[in-house]
């Protein structure tokens, strides 16, 4: 293996110029993105989470549970 060989290897894995689009990429500034479905779609997702918590709540207040200590005595008799 000569100089001339390890060159014309080389030569085939050298850094290239950047693409001439790359200046435009990287000075133009990039489009804002809207906030607002992201909000909404937050806002949904609480509201929700909310109703049914409530819900929740309203449902385990009608519910009477027996004592975990009356049951205990029962089936220990």
């Amino acid at each position: 293996m000569d100089d001339d060989h390890i060159d014309g290897l080389l030569r085939r894995y050298r850094v290239v110029d950047p693409a001439s689009t790359l200046r435009e990429r990287c000075v133009t500034p990039p489009r804002h993105q809207r906030a607002w479905p992201w909000a909404l779609a937050t806002a949904v997702l609480l509201a929700t989470i909310f109703a049914i918590e409530l819900a929740n709540a309203e449902l385990i207040a009608r519910v009477s549970l027996p004592d975990v200590a009356d049951m205990f005595m029962e089936f220990a008799q």
